[in-house]
């Protein structure tokens, strides 16, 4: 058939052939385009819209996709001020950490600046307020010699020969301009002059037994009425307060109430305006009536201090040994307390660190063990610096440290960067000794209790309070065997002593022995021996058999008295 259609055509075209007007287009069909919306061929339009259509939809779409998180966004913000309006209104809600830390760093310059700006104030208002007490001494000094010098003058010579009233009249010239030295330290012995005398003590200057006995009845008579709460028979030796500053410490009864005792726990300052005033405010308080008692509480204070880098010295005013010897008793740390203190004043073993708190639990710190788990075998605290490094006996402490890591023990050392110490750096970049930076109180209770032993290795340390936080979180003491005070406190029950590189490993060896470990109970003996109540009763049985009761009301009743007048002036 194919073939047969081929012949027909050829055919046609030989027959055609000689025939011109013959068109071979009239017998080959056309194509006629048929146009259908599929396919229809792009026209060059379309082709340009094509072009710019694909990233003109990837942009809507990334718009859309901004335009979502911009309003998930808003969503949170405002959830987040909602959430921040009610913990604004939340007394009870806890402030976030960085807000907390903040407020901790303002606070610290706050109080910086703050102390720093009152010690200048109180500088110039002395110089001031002398300068001013002195003007008005003269000018009254001048007014009555003035006035008798008119009174004399006015008066009628009588039957006296005339060459007598001028010399009658005349006033000396050492009169009219006095020697201003000799009239200020004239002036300055009254000021300073003791109206209240301490009787001469004559009895025994040492009364531990006599002491313990009072002090155990005194408790047994208060637990016998059933302990009441309002009857607290103790007295506390409080912390620093705003009147009168440190070095002056009240001391309160177990009701927290003024008892009229105040203690000096340091020597004055070596600054003269500063140290002028800590002496006329310890002359004030006892003339008013107070019962002032001193406290080695700083170094080897009452005895001289030797921390080169120290501001405070008993020799460096010599007016400053008649007031040791003013106070009407003392309470120490010392082995041997006749070396330090004044003699013939009654005196007692007992240290600021007694009164620490075993049981306290607040937002402050915990003393009561938590069951942290123990990361470290010992724990050396310095706060760095020339001072601390003289009173925490640094030289001694890096030598030994130094051997404790050879010996495979881990230490954590608080506050002092020994990280780029030439013989501990070693050390610390192994993970033997591990520094930790300074922490608030309830942080640092939190960092005692995860170790076994608190390494002790002062000597110019009066009763470190470390040691009695130690015990209450049943951490065991390694304590140099020549500190001046909390020496009281090593016992086979709370630890060991050492005294140097040499008997360190035989003093651990002691410490770490499993006959040793078992009769280890730190904080129960220092609660059976020291704490709140135990030292405070001890307080209150020394003033008793010291001072007396009488003199011990009258106090109590002068300072109750002084602070009605001050209610009564406020309103």
């Amino acid at each position: 058939m194919f073939t047969t259609g081929l012949q027909s055509r050829s055919g046609i075209a030989s027959t055609s052939a000689g025939s011109s007007a013959t068109n071979l287009d009239d017998f080959y069909p056309h194509p006629v385009s048929r146009r259908r919306r599929s396919k229809e061929p792009p026209s060059a339009a379309a082709n340009l819209l094509t072009g710019w259509e694909k990233p003109a939809l990837a942009a809507v779409v990334l718009l859309i996709l901004v335009l979502i998180s911009a309003c998930i966004f808003a969503l949170h913000v405002s959830f987040r001020v909602t959430r921040i309006d009610y913990e604004l209104s939340d007394p009870d809600a806890p402030l976030p950490p960085a807000t907390v830390k903040l407020l901790e760093r303002l606070a610290e310059e706050r109080v910086s600046e703050t102390i720093a700006d009152a010690k200048m104030k109180i500088a110039l208002e002395v110089e001031r307020t002398s300068k001013q007490l002195m003007m008005e001494k003269v000018h009254d000094k001048l007014s009555h010699l003035a006035a008798a010098h008119r009174r004399d003058g006015s008066g009628s010579a009588g039957a006296l020969p005339a060459q007598s009233a001028p010399g009658r009249r005349s006033i000396p010239g050492d009169l009219l301009f006095t020697n201003l030295a000799a009239f200020q330290k004239e002036y300055m012995d009254k000021v300073v002059k003791d109206l209240r005398p301490r009787p001469k003590y004559t009895g025994p200057l040492d009364m531990e037994e006599e002491i313990t006995k009072l002090a155990k009845r005194l408790g047994d008579e208060w637990k016998a009425r059933g302990s009441p709460a309002k009857e607290k028979p103790h007295y506390i030796l409080s912390y620093w307060e705003k009147h009168p500053p440190w070095p002056f410490q009240k001391i309160r009864d177990g009701l927290n109430r003024e008892t009229g005792v105040i203690a000096v726990s340091a020597p004055f300052t070596d600054d003269y305006y500063q140290g002028e005033l800590e002496r006329g405010t310890f002359w004030q308080l006892k003339n008013e009536g107070h019962i002032m008692l001193g406290i080695s509480s700083y170094e080897h204070f009452p005895g001289e201090i030797i921390n080169p880098s120290d501001n405070r010295h008993v020799r460096k005013n010599p007016d400053d040994w008649n007031v040791y010897m003013a106070m009407d008793g003392w309470l120490h740390c010392m082995r041997n307390p006749d070396a330090f203190l004044p003699p013939g004043i009654p005196r007692a073993l007992i240290s600021e660190s007694d009164f620490t708190n075993p049981m306290r639990k607040d937002g402050g710190g915990v003393l009561i063990p938590q069951g942290y788990e123990k990361q470290y075998d010992f724990i050396y605290i310095n706060q760095g610096g020339g001072w601390n490094d003289y009173n925490r006996n640094f030289t001694l402490a890096r030598e030994c440290l130094k051997l404790m890591a050879e010996w495979g023990y881990k230490i954590v050392v608080l506050s002092r960067d020994v990280s780029k110490d030439p013989m501990l750096a070693p050390y610390v970049a192994k993970g033997q000794i591990v520094v930790h930076k300074s922490e608030l109180w309830r942080d640092f209770l939190k960092l005692l209790e995860t170790v076994r032993t608190l390494f002790t290795p002062n000597i110019a340390d009066a009763s470190p309070r470390v040691a009695a936080e130690s015990m209450s979180l049943n951490v065991s003491l390694l304590m140099n065997y020549n500190i001046v005070g909390g020496w009281k406190y090593v016992t086979d029950k709370t630890g060991v002593y050492f005294t140097g590189t040499g008997d360190l490993k035989a003093a651990i060896d002691k410490l770490r022995s499993p006959e040793f470990q078992a009769g280890l109970n730190p904080r129960q003996w220092f609660m059976d021996n020291w704490g709140t109540l135990n030292a405070g009763l001890r307080l209150r049985a020394f003033l008793e058999l010291t001072v007396g009761k009488e003199r011990m009301q009258e106090a109590f009743k002068m300072r109750a008295s002084k602070g009605n007048r001050r209610r009564l002036l406020r309103r």
